[in-house]
């Protein structure tokens, strides 16, 4: 999406009066906006709880979260344009250091903003709106924290505050995706086939290792290796564990998880058939390049049954 397409969308937010203003050169309005908004603080809430601080600069804006889900996150974004719509209303673009775009309109007179918001390399365009608690000079109104804060960083205070949503930026990390997918594949080949000098290599060998399973819970890796894959596991003749609709999700540069469904047929050593499905969650850490396993947490497909699922 283009910032002209963001800018379209934005357009149906603003009421007829606002077009029934003289019109302006582009250069006049971007100047007008500039001597009003240059260093110029504003404190607003959206309506998903979000509340942000916001500076402008020169060509840039920095903000900072202090409520809702963007809270004790911070940044400053390049790529700022500024114009004046019409009497105390502005129009602002700016590019983010995810790979997306946000463009917002500030409405003065009423004290409202509005937002698409174009999240990374996924295109996905989101709409929103909010009510400005103050517009002002530094001492007039909170100031955003300006100290540098990585990417990295803010996708870990991101996964604490919204622990059910998938990603801020909206992205597709294809070799991440790529990388855990292969690590579940030898997981599951560990399994089918009892390897377990595959196993080691899949799971991490630290005390923090846990695997929660309809028999048990084991901690560590030997007890994983012990209770699960020699206990549960090698005594079946045969079983086949089959991974399907795996999403993947990135924490922080060394660390991620995944959630998916799983199909297991096997025999049992009476020789009769079993046939289970369930869902599971797997988290991972990056150790000396090296995607593994560090949790496990599996359960049964979900049920609706009366008296059942408590």
């Amino acid at each position: 999406m283009t910032r002209l397409s963001s800018a379209i969308l934005i357009a149906g937010l603003l009421s007829a009066t606002v077009w029934a203003q003289p019109t302006l050169e582009p250069r006049q309005t971007q100047l007008e906006a500039e001597k009003a908004l240059a260093g110029k603080v504003f404190n607003y809430q959206y309506s998903n709880g979000a509340e942000l601080r916001v500076q402008f600069h020169a060509d840039s804006m920095s903000w900072e979260g202090v409520a809702g889900p963007l809270k004790d996150m911070r940044g400053t974004n390049g790529g700022l344009r500024l114009s004046r719509i019409a009497e105390n209303i502005y129009f602002g673009t700016w590019l983010t250091d995810e790979g997306g775009e946000d463009s917002v309109v500030y409405n003065l007179d009423d004290m409202t903003v509005f937002a698409h918001v174009l999240g990374g390399q996924q295109n996905t365009v989101f709409q929103i709106d909010g009510t400005i608690g103050c517009f002002g000079s530094e001492s007039e109104c909170d100031a955003p924290n300006t100290l540098p804060m990585s990417r990295d960083e803010r996708r870990a205070i991101w996964a604490r505050n919204n622990p059910s949503r998938r990603d801020l930026f909206g992205e597709q990390d294809d070799d991440l995706a790529a990388e855990i997918t292969a690590l579940l594949a030898s997981y599951e080949r560990s399994v089918n086939e009892m390897d377990l000098e595959l196993a080691e290599e899949v799971w991490s060998q630290d005390s923090f290792v846990s695997f929660i399973h309809p028999c048990g819970h084991e901690q560590g890796w030997e007890n994983v290796m012990g209770r699960f894959y020699l206990g549960t596991m090698a005594p079946l003749p045969s079983r086949h564990l089959r991974l399907r609709d795996i999403d993947v999700y990135r924490l922080t540069e060394d660390s991620a998880w995944a959630e998916f469904y799983w199909d297991f047929d096997a025999t049992l050593p009476d020789g009769s058939p079993i046939q289970t499905s369930g869902r599971e969650t797997q988290i991972f850490k990056r150790e000396n390049g090296a995607w593994q396993i560090q949790n496990v947490h599996y359960s049964g497909m979900p049920t609706q049954a009366e008296g059942e699922g408590y």
